[in-house]
């Protein structure tokens, strides 16, 4: 069994892997094809590309996705299997922003937010120039208090919520994230209306995160069974026997 977890060239060899009689297993992390992509504002040269190796991904024997969310149209969910990285004690102060500064997730807003030092937290942005290793990401996330995650823009996938709950860090996240609905079911953040991303309300729900450990101790509770172990027997292992 091949198994392919990253768009890319890698999907030209599906194919030929399938004539030999392999069978592939894929992971298109943000199904949706060209309209999609188009609609949420990437360039269109990844665009195209995309939606060419998402169509090669038909070939493959199984096609997955790790939200439940976009489960659907032949594909079957494989969540994605990630370490538990939790740290940190009690002093946590700071309000985080990870993965590329863009417009359509409020990075403005963010910077706002951080340039007031508003709610009297900290406000820190990753990668930086200074650090962009583990280590570095480690010690930012050891002090979060939630990780802001807002897509104004319909988005099929961010790696970004995935990896603010793997540190056990609750997130602020809108209505279009794909995690959104697991979010709201076990209260692992806040989910805000697109028409609601503003600082006001951001700042209401990082005073509720911040006060509440709940949010944090459902991270904990529910990480085995929705990206550990526990998700990789339920609904990889079946697909991963001959």
């Amino acid at each position: 069994t091949v198994v392919i977890l990253s768009l890319g060239a890698s999907y030209l060899a599906i194919l030929l892997l399938r004539l030999l009689g392999r069978k592939v297993i894929v992971v298109v992390h943000e199904p949706g094809g060209y309209r999609q992509k188009n609609a949420r504002g990437d360039p269109r040269g990844y665009a195209l590309r995309a939606t060419l190796y998402e169509t090669l991904a038909r070939l493959a024997t199984v096609r997955g996705t790790p939200s439940r969310r976009n489960a659907v149209r032949g594909l079957v969910h494989l969540p994605l299997i990630l370490d538990w990285r939790a740290s940190g004690g009690a002093d946590r102060d700071t309000v985080v922003y990870l993965g590329r500064k863009e417009h359509r997730r409020a990075i403005h807003l963010f910077r706002r937010l951080a340039r007031a030092r508003a709610g009297g937290h900290a406000y820190a942005e990753f990668p930086t120039a200074e650090g962009r290793t583990t280590a570095a990401k480690d010690r930012i996330m050891a002090r979060a208090i939630a990780v802001v995650n807002l897509y104004r823009v319909p988005h099929n996938q961010s790696g970004v919520t995935a990896d603010a709950l793997r540190y056990g860090v609750p997130v602020i996240v809108s209505e279009h994230d794909a995690w959104a609905d697991l979010i709201r079911a076990e209260a692992l953040g806040l989910v805000l209306p697109v028409r609601r991303i503003r600082e006001r309300a951001v700042l209401g729900a990082l005073d509720r995160i911040a006060r509440d450990p709940r949010f944090r101790a459902n991270l904990a509770r529910v990480h085995d069974r929705e990206f550990g172990a526990a998700a990789f027997r339920a609904q990889w292992l079946r697909h991963l026997r001959p």
